[in-house]
């Protein structure tokens, strides 16, 4: 792999930005999760 320096940074940019959209759609599901077993609880 002969990645030039602009594109390893794009590269590991992107990487960053990855894990941040998975960990923010992770949170999101534990919290649609929990809204769901309350709504569950209260029917």
């Amino acid at each position: 792999m002969g990645l030039t320096k602009a594109e390893q940074a794009k590269m590991r940019s992107f990487s960053k930005r990855g894990h941040r959209i998975a960990r923010e759609a992770k949170s999101l599901a534990t919290d649609v999760s929990k809204e769901l077993k309350r709504q569950m609880k209260k029917s």
